[in-house]
């Protein structure tokens, strides 16, 4: 999983914007490379370095001890691992993939719960196709929510359309609208990037459509999509246990242990009067960056179907 010159661009308008001063901590979800695009964009990188104050460098030669003849498969051949970048600009970093492979701590986003040492502990949460692999969407991003601190900022960069092959879920604008109202997140970006050219959908899903739509008029090898991801970024407001998105309208009727399971959504005056209790706890002690005072600021999309 490759970051390009648009991701770090946005990176750039956070630290600009009054994020990541000091004692930053990033997390790393999956294997995250220089694409080569990236690598060749020397303004961008330069302009990333000036903004974290920070010398510039050539990042097509890496530091990384990480960077093995190991892992150059992985690597997919030469890209230098995003960690170079990170700890050159003073992040503390770390990793999380499947494997212990270059140091990285092993979870399993389907079953495995996030570790008591490391909740809380990152300023940013790097998700770059990584959740898109696994099934259990609700601990995927149940781990994400525990990895972040108050304050912190949580960066996806995820399938959205075409990618027929690539991972096993694709996402919407509407589930992350739903995972903010349920979570009370601030949105700082979003974006959709939508190739311009349509391409083939790839030659083993072609074959399986032949078994079942095969005839003489069959158009299926005809057929052509954009690939699109979905990029958005979100700020993490409050220390509360995560509440899984749900695509029902607020006011709908539903039984006791379904509000309860879903409460932020179903018992609005109650998520106020945390963020209330939240807020007078932490007066005088400084509100995270860009933090707002109640959820009625926050960047949500009507939950009607």
């Amino acid at each position: 999983m490759s970051l390009n010159s648009s991701d770090i661009s946005a990176i750039i308008r956070l630290r600009r914007a009054g994020h990541f001063t000091k004692n930053s901590s990033i997390v790393q979800l999956g294997d995250n490379r220089f694409n080569d695009d990236l690598l060749r964009d020397s303004a961008v990188l330069d302009d990333i370095c000036q903004a974290f104050g920070v010398s510039c460098r050539d990042f097509s030669v890496p530091l990384s001890d990480a960077f093995t003849e190991a892992n150059r498969d992985v690597a997919n051949g030469t890209a230098p691992p995003l960690s170079d970048l990170w700890e050159w600009l003073g992040f503390r970093c770390a990793r999380i993939d499947v494997d212990t492979n270059a140091g990285a701590i092993p979870l399993d986003l389907n079953f495995d719960q996030t570790p008591e040492h490391i909740r809380g502990e990152f300023s940013l949460i790097m998700n770059i196709g990584f959740t898109s692999h696994f099934a259990n969407q609700i601990n995927a991003f149940k781990i994400v929510h525990d990895l972040c601190q108050r304050g912190g900022i949580m960066i996806h960069r995820l399938p959205a359309e075409g990618l027929f092959t690539h991972g096993l879920v694709k996402y919407d604008p509407k589930f992350f609208w739903m995972l903010s109202r349920s979570n009370g997140y601030k949105w700082l970006d979003f974006d959709l990037r939508i190739s311009e050219s349509r391409i083939g959908i790839g030659s083993d899903v072609i074959s399986e459509l032949r078994k079942f739509q095969g005839g003489a008029d069959s158009p299926v090898d005809s057929y052509r999509v954009a690939d699109g991801t979905l990029f958005v970024i979100l700020q993490k407001l409050y220390d509360m246990d995560f509440v899984p998105p749900l695509d029902v309208p607020n006011g709908a009727r539903v039984s006791r242990q379904f509000a309860e399971n879903y409460w932020t959504v179903f018992e609005p005056q109650r998520f106020q009067e945390m963020i209330q209790r939240e807020e007078d706890a932490k007066s005088g002690q400084g509100a995270p960056e860009n933090a707002i005072n109640s959820a009625d600021g926050l960047l949500q999309k009507p939950s009607t179907s």
